[in-house]
């Protein structure tokens, strides 16, 4: 069965970017996946460490925190939905600290074909820069694997924690990328099965 990984980076349960995030997975669930969401600012881990352990040596990071359970579920999922509100003029510090410590993949990179979709999230009307954000972030999926494709959703002029969840709009954005992405992911497999 097809898997999908939702990481969220926001601090506040519910808030705009995981409200994007579960209509993401709601879009992939209706394709056929099964999807799981970790909720990073819930975990105990502490940023790269920069000791090349997992570029140098082993593959794998040298820290052992609660990221350990995290990186198993990456190895596993298909499709990587990674969502955070715009702090800053970028993500969240959670999402950032978590993302430096996705380096291992860059040694051990991940086998087969998957996809990806970043999703950020902010109140401000619509920001290029904030867009450009998030297609940085979109450009190192393929430095950990096949990550084909990847996409970026911005929710933009977002008033309150909850306004995501009042505009019907973005909600069907984020759950078609979902749904797009698992379908894309479900037909390309049951082709390549076919063709053995």
């Amino acid at each position: 069965m097809l898997k999908v990984l939702g990481i969220s980076g926001s601090p506040r349960k519910g808030g705009n970017s995981e409200t994007l995030l579960a209509a993401a997975l709601e879009g992939a669930r209706e394709a056929g996946a099964a999807c799981e969401t970790v909720r990073l600012n819930g975990l105990s881990y502490r940023g790269c460490q920069a000791c090349g352990a997992c570029l140098k040596r082993t593959g794998r990071c040298a820290l052992r925190d609660d990221l350990d359970d995290v990186y198993r579920k990456l190895r596993e999922a298909d499709i990587w939905v990674l969502s955070s509100p715009i702090y800053y003029d970028t993500v969240s510090g959670q999402m950032k600290l978590f993302f430096d410590r996705l380096r291992p993949f860059v040694r051990r990179k991940l086998p087969g074909r998957r996809a990806g979709l970043i999703i950020v999230a902010y109140e401000d009307v619509r920001r290029p820069d904030y867009a450009r954000h998030a297609r940085v972030f979109a450009g190192y999926l393929p430095w950990f694997g096949d990550f084909r494709p990847v996409r970026v959703l911005c929710g933009e002029r977002l008033g309150g924690p909850t306004a995501a969840s009042r505009r019907p709009d973005l909600l069907e954005k984020a759950r078609a990328a979902g749904r797009t992405l698992a379908g894309a992911l479900l037909k390309r497999r049951g082709a390549a099965g076919r063709r053995r």
